[in-house]
């Protein structure tokens, strides 16, 4: 079972339009108690591409948290995964201020 602020390695294809596709890092977005009777997975896409927009969050401390390149979290893009997409676990996001602002940025991208 993956966990709130997991980042793992997801297979995104087939997609469809502008949808982030192929194989990429996600964060698991859904709370922990929702990854234990489901096997789907709210996620949001990272990207390398590091333009800002108002649902993207850079992550300064990549490397702390597997990543091997300077990565945003594409919040414009989270979207439902079954667990079979899951490819491997890479990472986990620990440091309260950055899951805070993952927090913040969900709330900012469903108007909440």
């Amino acid at each position: 079972m993956h966990k709130r602020f997991d980042i793992v390695l997801v297979n995104l294809n087939p997609t469809k339009g502008h949808e982030q596709q192929g194989l990429r890092p996600c964060i698991v977005l859904q709370n922990d108690l929702v990854s234990q009777y489901l096997w789907v997975y709210l996620i949001a896409p990272i990207t390398k591409n590091l333009l800002e927009v108002p649902t993207g969050l850079i992550l300064e401390e990549w490397q702390l948290y597997g990543l091997d390149t300077p990565s945003k979290i594409l919040f414009h893009q989270i979207r439902v995964i079954d667990a079979e997409r899951i490819m491997k676990p890479i990472g986990k996001i620990t440091n309260p201020q950055i899951q805070k602002e993952i927090e913040d940025k969900i709330r900012l991208t469903f108007a909440l």
